[in-house]
């Protein structure tokens, strides 16, 4: 008789988060998440432009023309989104790992810690927060789209659940 068992399930080697920003907006970044490092991975400011005027979806304007004014402007951007996160996980590990990237080992984390207010959840112009706080006491701030932060939370809480905190 075959008896049914369970297996917990492992957290993945990697994980892209983003686009996250940095400078009040000015600066885009994907986060590579690793088992022994987050690897902040910069996007050119081009990139950055495209990320800020648009979303993961597409937006509901009124008439055909502010709609096909509305996908010139977004469309860039929302192409983007959906490419930039299957070319990271496809890159090479040596490639992520390398300038100008940013690494930062797991070793010198002390915490993650999520912060949306409910103005940021409304949609309003402040964006709910990651923070990364390292052992030397720096915090590196990143700012996610508010429907986008709690995919990006729970990736981060699958990924490393002992440094999480809310």
């Amino acid at each position: 008789m075959l008896s049914q068992g369970f297996a917990l399930a492992s957290a993945p080697s990697r994980v892209i988060v983003g686009p996250v920003c940095t400078c009040f907006g000015f600066r885009y970044w994907y986060l590579a998440c690793f088992q022994d490092a987050i690897i902040a991975v910069p996007q050119s400011f081009l990139a950055g432009v495209a990320f800020s005027y648009s979303n993961d979806s597409r937006p509901v304007a009124f008439g055909a023309l502010s709609q096909l004014l509305t996908d010139v402007i977004t469309g860039p951007g929302r192409r983007l989104r959906e490419q930039r996160p299957t070319l990271l996980e496809r890159m090479p590990d040596s490639q992520l790992r390398s300038k100008p990237n940013v690494a930062i080992p797991i070793s010198q984390l002390r915490s993650l810690s999520f912060k949306a207010s409910k103005i940021a959840r409304a949609g309003l112009i402040v964006t709910p927060d990651i923070i990364i706080e390292m052992n030397t006491g720096k915090k590196q701030i990143y700012g996610v789209l508010a429907q986008n932060f709690d995919k990006a939370h729970a990736q981060f809480l699958r990924m490393y659940p002992q440094l999480c905190k809310q």
